[in-house]
């Protein structure tokens, strides 16, 4: 998600515009996406009886979720605030 906007400028540098078009409309798909698994990933806490917080920060820390982008985080930070 965070090289998408990268993506866009290098494809529309290129004189690109159809990929880029593409490459924008995918990059803003996958926001919507995250935010779908965030909910679930909510909803499936507040099941278990768990603070997602604390067992998001648990997941990281044992590397299940090594390859979050900085983009990914702000938009799971989102919910926890």
């Amino acid at each position: 998600m965070d090289a998408g906007p990268r993506l866009v400028e290098r494809l529309m540098g290129f004189g690109d515009a159809r990929s880029a078009s593409i490459a924008k409309q995918i990059a803003e798909e996958e926001v919507a996406h995250v935010a779908v698994g965030v909910s679930w990933f909510l909803s499936v806490c507040k099941q278990l009886d768990m603070n997602p917080a604390s067992r998001f920060q648990g997941s990281i820390s044992h590397g299940v979720l090594v390859f979050l982008t900085f983009r990914w985080m702000s938009v799971i930070a989102i919910y926890f605030i």
